[in-house]
């Protein structure tokens, strides 16, 4: 798992964070953010849009996430302005 914004430098970092031996062999979907055709392979990445439902199982599981770790929504009274507390709470769901 990967802290940061959806930078190409973010991107470089979670795409190194995938263990080597699942890279070989895996295909990855995701939006069509530029971010993520630099820092994937190409033979390895497909771009896809919601409609196709290639990505629902992990947006849901940053829809579950963001409805039982309060403090990940702004609007609560919990939430926290320190990038170590989310970490944390993240790490603890």
């Amino acid at each position: 798992m990967v802290f940061g914004d959806r930078s190409t430098a973010t991107s470089r970092i979670a795409w190194a964070a995938v263990p080597v031996d699942h890279r070989a062999d895996a295909t990855v979907f995701t939006d069509h953010l530029a971010a993520y055709r630099k820092a994937i392979p190409t033979a390895q990445h497909r771009a896809v849009g919601k409609d196709s439902g290639l990505t629902s199982y992990i947006e849901r599981f940053w829809l579950t996430l963001r409805q039982r770790c309060s403090r990940l929504v702004r609007k609560a009274l919990s939430f926290s302005k320190c990038p170590r507390n989310h970490v944390g709470a993240i790490w603890y769901f």
